[in-house]
């Protein structure tokens, strides 16, 4: 059998080949690209008024209902930039929660969102309902609760009315108002007002 010796030149060209070669294995090897999902995170600010009831019929009139993280101050010196929270981490005195997939579906979006935050600031908001873009949106299903006081209405309004707000496949951003949101077994109906931003959601 015969053996060939390659020469100086041929061997530094073998070698440069086997690494090649090595690389392109180690880069097309599953499991070795990051599809880790991001982290689901949310900014909400919640509000409760009076709106066309008595002071009997809603006793709540509380401008920070509920609030996780901050849609900071633009206006401000310097700028205050926008503060959401990651799924799992700290805010205030608690730790929230968020769990929320924004999928497209026939020409708009199919939003099921839900965050809460424990502690004594704490609270929770779930919002469900049929998202299109640049429009109001009807029929829009949540709850908003928080000391003990749950707040539900499900034929609420979706409105984008910051330059920056829409819905698009894993996020939305948008103002929900329901005018008679009720807490029956308080006997309490009041207007709400939410703005969320969920992101980094199934789609």
């Amino acid at each position: 059998m015969l053996i060939r010796r390659f020469n100086r030149s041929e061997r530094h060209v073998l070698a440069v080949l086997t690494l090649a070669g090595t690389t392109a294995l180690a880069i097309a090897a599953p499991g070795c690209s990051d599809d880790t999902p991001a982290t689901p995170r949310v900014t909400l600010s919640a509000d409760v008024a009076k709106g066309n009831f008595t002071t009997a019929e809603c006793p709540d009139s509380n401008p920070a209902f509920l609030t996780i993280g901050s849609f900071g101050n633009p206006a401000a010196t310097p700028a205050e930039q926008v503060n959401p929270i990651d799924d799992g981490a700290t805010d205030q005195q608690g730790v929230v929660s968020v769990t929320c997939s924004v999928v497209p579906t026939n020409d708009g979006f199919t939003v099921k969102a839900t965050t809460s935050l424990s502690g004594a600031t704490g609270g929770a908001f779930r919002v469900e309902g049929f998202f299109k873009p640049a429009q109001d949106n009807s029929n829009i299903d949540i709850s908003l609760s928080h000391l003990g006081t749950t707040y539900a209405q499900k034929n609420c309004t979706a409105s984008f009315t910051e330059p920056l707000q829409t819905v698009a496949a894993g996020r939305v951003w948008a103002v929900v108002t329901c005018d008679s949101a009720a807490a029956p077994s308080l006997q309490r109906t009041c207007k709400t007002t939410t703005q969320f931003r969920f992101e980094n959601c199934g789609q």
